[in-house]
């Protein structure tokens, strides 16, 4: 073991002076696209082998270590460079691919945090043995390493907002002004996060402490989270699956509860040397939510299947389904633990953890590259899906395509147009069009609700039809409207009124949420077009359907106001409560 007070000194020096690399680096940030990917791919080397640097450290091996930080950072920087390539300097060129940076951010946390002990075993034996007993241990340590290095951090910051915030009070801000120079903040933060760690790493008992605590929380719960797993899939065959598919995130939610109880049980299962840790009745228990687990995931990936087969590919359905896999891993692998059951309990589960452990990291990086790219597959699927006849031109999302899939997403949107031979082509170039006009995703998509909608518009009253030049009014008016107005779920429709007591009568109308409680007016201006002339609102609105049943009962009058307008140096100024 390294001496403490040099192993606090090493590591915040080289914490600091990562530190003062990224300010560099992000001072000098290119706006050109190439050196902005190779920008992206240092500032992740600098990241990833000081964070290795940190927790690989042992104070001795520095050859050892300093060549797996580089190692270890050069693959990850390899990984960045390329994401960085996709997204583009001007977001108008392709969208979509922006979520790229939150995906591989994501990731990198997950992928570095799973490899960790796999790279402070082989650091400290130079060996490519892994004992599972320290790779337990090393991955619940370094999470409570980590937050004592930012509880460190933190409480560092707020003795020096206070230091500086001290001095103001007399009128000296030389130290306010110091703390708020960029270089002292990231130089302070990058050494006090290596200063922290090292606190963490020597605390062993405090960090043993922390770890029995948390392990005995899970612990208590394991049973509760597989007696709920349990009854859930025995109400099942009652409800039936369709309940589920129409909420729109069963599977998601079908894996999260897998993953609760993937955690819970390993805080059970620890390194796997005690034996019998838990009674005989809560570990048959157990077992049988291992089982449920596998029916989950199976359950999860149908749902996911049936609407990849209506919908097609998008990356977070790519991404669920990267998360099956590596859950179905984990579900199916203890329940082989348990089918072959023997001494010490769950022997297998030592093997199942070592093998997923591996694929997280696989499919983390290898989804961030053009092996596995979400992107690219969604694209594919979308593309395919309308070239090949299986979705009609009408009703494919052209905006999916256009702003949620990237630049691979923009490429295959271009190539729809060149389909001469498809027997909807006119449809389809005429739907590129229309996206093209928009500016985003949800610009578009409300304007195709809206456009949808007015075919549900309800007139209230027997023998209506729509004024020339109406309807196209209330059209505009409903893209206008912000939230997806004229939907199924929200009254739509209209009928004439008298209000102003001149002709043309106007026409109130209801335009889905927007008239929760309100109403609009609709008039013809001077210039002989229709266009919205306000809202009709009341402190005492009539909720839900009752103002269309009321319009269309005919129960209104026109009321007259209680105080005229008054007109003072001829501008008029109106009573308002």
């Amino acid at each position: 073991m390294a001496n403490p007070t040099s192993e606090r000194a090493t590591l915040a020096l080289v914490g600091a002076a990562q530190g003062l690399a990224l300010w560099l680096l992000v001072e000098q940030w290119p706006e050109a696209h190439a050196a902005r990917a190779a920008a992206a791919a240092l500032l992740t080397f600098l990241a990833v082998s000081t964070l290795v640097f940190h927790f690989a450290w042992t104070g001795r091996e520095r050859g050892r270590l300093i060549a797996l930080a580089v190692g270890v950072g050069a693959v990850y920087a390899a990984v960045a460079g390329w994401v960085g390539w996709q997204v583009p300097v001007d977001p108008a060129l392709h969208r979509g691919d922006e979520q790229r940076v939150f995906t591989w951010s994501l990731a990198l946390l997950v992928t570095l945090y799973v490899l960790g002990p796999f790279l402070q075993i082989f650091q400290r034996t130079g060996r490519l043995h892994f004992p599972y007993q320290d790779l337990f241990l090393h991955g619940w340590n370094n999470f409570f390493i980590a937050l004592v290095g930012q509880l460190f951090v933190s409480a560092l910051w707020l003795v020096l907002l206070l230091w500086g915030a001290l001095f103001d009070l007399v009128g000296i801000d030389f130290f306010e002004d110091l703390f708020s120079e960029e270089p002292f903040v990231y130089g302070v933060t990058g050494g006090a996060a290596g200063f922290g760690i090292a606190l963490g790493r020597e605390s062993e008992r405090v960090i043993a402490t922390l770890r029995g605590i948390t392990l005995a929380v899970f612990r208590g719960l394991l049973p509760l989270v597989s007696f709920v797993a349990l009854i859930f899939l025995a109400t099942l065959p009652f409800t039936g699956l369709d309940v589920l598919w129409s909420t729109n995130h069963a599977s998601q939610l079908l894996l999260t509860w897998v993953a609760l109880t993937v955690l819970f049980l390993n805080a059970v299962y620890q390194d796997g040397s005690g034996r019998d840790p838990l009674p005989a009745l809560l570990r048959r228990l157990v077992e049988a939510a291992f089982l449920a687990m596998t029916v989950y995931v199976a359950i999860a990936v149908y749902g996911l299947a049936l609407r990849i087969g209506q919908y097609g590919l998008t990356p977070r359905r790519v991404w669920v389904g990267m998360t099956a896999v590596v859950l179905g891993g984990y579900a199916f692998g203890y329940l082989i633990a348990v089918v072959r059951r023997g001494e010490p309990w769950l022997r297998t589960v030592r093997a199942v953890n070592l093998v997923v452990a591996l694929i997280v990291v696989a499919i983390g990086l290898l989804a961030h590259t053009p092996l596995l790219d979400p992107f690219a597959w969604s694209a594919r699927s979308q593309f395919d899906r309308i070239a090949s006849g299986r979705v009609p031109a009408a009703d494919f999302d052209y905006g999916t395509l256009y702003f949620k899939l990237g630049k691979a997403g923009h490429e295959k949107f271009e190539r729809l147009g060149t389909l001469d031979a498809h027997p909807e082509i006119a449809t389809i170039r005429e739907e590129m069009a229309r996206v093209r006009g928009f500016q985003h995703y949800y610009a578009w998509e409300q304007a195709r609700e809206s456009v949808a909608g007015i075919a549900r518009f309800e007139l209230l009253a027997p023998g209506l039809a729509w004024p020339d030049g109406l309807r196209e009014a209330v059209q505009q008016a409903a893209i206008d409207t912000v939230g997806s107005p004229c939907s199924e779920e929200y009254e739509c429709g209209g009928r004439p009124v008298e209000i102003d007591g001149r002709p043309p009568e106007e026409w109130i109308v209801l335009l889905g949420r927007e008239a929760w409680g309100q109403a609009s007016v609709f008039g013809v201006d001077e210039a002989g077009k229709w266009r919205r002339l306000g809202r009709l609102e009341s402190e005492q609105p009539l909720l839900g359907t009752k103002l269309a049943e009321a319009l269309r009962a005919g129960d209104f009058e026109p009321v007259p106001p209680i105080h005229d307008d008054l007109s003072i140096d001829g501008r008029r100024y109106r009573l308002a409560p």
